[in-house]
């Protein structure tokens, strides 16, 4: 018990605990300072990156401290059925979940309510918790108590199948897309954005990037950097979304989204994008596209080789309507509409005319005197960049992608 009740970084007794979203709690003064001598905020123990979004600490574990050391264990034992409760069914929690409120509910219960709207049942506090982490310190602390009454615990329960639909999950908007299973940094300037990297940080790490309010993309936090002006932050693609609605609670009222106002940070009810069926026609096509690519990788030079190695790997890797989207992204400039469609029998369409023409552009079949044949040509934004010290296939898969943008995975 006293292990339980004890900082994983100062190794003595908690003292105004904090819980962050990972699931792991500290002295609030132990996880500040070293949030200060890291160059990228995260949780000590999991690495997962997290800010602390308000000075709330959790106020329980030192109430159950307290009583095991002025009492003794058997008056803990009588105390934690009344003391250790879901403040959602009353019941001691199943796999007990902190929010960055610090308030605790069982994990099937919090997501029950997350699922209609991003606040604390408890004090209606936002917490931005999509996914939703155990607690280390209460389940520990519940095991125990399970322990000492040789209480056989409930089956674990699994992770819930998120609704297509999300609630409550912050905006920002951007002028650029996010590939799925892409990565990108951004560099958070504005006090509202910073206060949603707080927040964000301090549940799922999860929020929106749009560039024209109408679609998007749900992206995790992967890193963050405090930085002189702000928070350098690395993020990756989760899901392509389409809003439904954006709103902001203002003076306490749910207010619709006002364009003019541009301070205030902004919150969207939003569904995932799911492609239509793929057709096996459709996915015989795109397999060729795919075994042609590996084939072209595996002759380029190995001078260049690492620089589309991640890229490939999933390619090959992903299911295929996502790696798709990966690589149509890559070869199109111009490919946020066709990013969001549904439609996937376009997208290989799409991508198979990318790949003849460039291959026709590459190898000069085509002849100049032909007036239509070039007339084609010319309309197309495809430009070749000749590499006179690389091979025809080096040059081909070079010329395939826009490199910036593959670099980024």
């Amino acid at each position: 018990m006293k292990f339980i009740l004890q900082c994983s970084i100062c190794l003595q007794n908690l003292k105004n605990p904090v819980s962050l979203s990972c699931g792991h709690t500290f002295c609030q003064n132990c996880i500040q300072n070293s949030f200060e001598t890291q160059e990228f905020c995260a949780c000590p123990l999991c690495r997962q990156p997290v800010l602390l979004s308000n000075n709330k600490t959790d106020e329980l574990l030192p109430i159950v401290q307290q009583i095991y050391e002025n009492e003794g264990t058997q008056s803990l034992l009588n105390e934690f059925p009344s003391l250790i409760i879901c403040l959602c069914c009353g019941l001691t929690p199943i796999n007990p979940v902190v929010l960055s409120c610090q308030h605790m509910f069982c994990q099937k219960c919090i997501e029950e309510n997350l699922k209609e709207e991003l606040l604390c049942p408890a004090c209606s506090d936002y917490c931005f918790n999509i996914k939703v982490n155990t607690n280390k310190k209460y389940k520990d602390l519940i095991d125990w108590y399970f322990k000492e009454f040789k209480i056989e615990e409930e089956q674990q329960i699994d992770q819930v199948v998120q609704n297509d639909t999300i609630f409550g999950i912050p905006i920002f908007h951007y002028d650029q897309s996010v590939i799925i299973y892409g990565s990108i940094e951004f560099q958070f300037l504005e006090l509202r954005y910073q206060e949603m990297i707080k927040m964000v940080s301090s549940g799922s790490g999860n929020f929106i990037v749009t560039s024209d309010l109408i679609n998007g993309d749900l992206v995790q936090i992967k890193s963050i950097k405090k930085t002189n002006k702000g928070y350098q932050v690395q993020i990756d693609g989760l899901q392509r979304i389409q809003i439904k609605q954006i709103y902001s609670y203002i003076n306490g009222v749910k207010t619709q989204y006002q364009k003019w106002n541009t301070q205030q940070l902004w919150l969207c009810q939003c569904e995932y994008v799911r492609d239509q069926i793929f057709k096996e026609n459709c996915f015989q096509q795109y397999k060729y596209i795919v075994a042609t690519l590996e084939k072209l990788y595996q002759n380029i030079k190995l001078e260049i080789r690492d620089i589309f190695q991640a890229f490939m790997k999933k390619i090959i890797n992903l299911p295929n309507s996502e790696s798709s989207l990966i690589l149509l992204a890559s070869l199109n400039n111009n490919f946020e509409q066709e990013y969001y469609a549904t439609d996937v029998e376009k997208r290989i369409q799409h991508i198979q005319q990318h790949f003849a023409l460039l291959e026709l552009k590459i190898k000069g079949i085509y002849a100049k005197d032909d007036q239509i044949q070039y007339a084609k040509l010319k309309q197309d934004s495809i430009e070749i960049i000749q590499y006179p010290e690389f091979d025809v296939t080096t040059q081909y898969f070079l010329n395939l992608f826009n490199i910036k943008k593959v670099l980024c995975f």
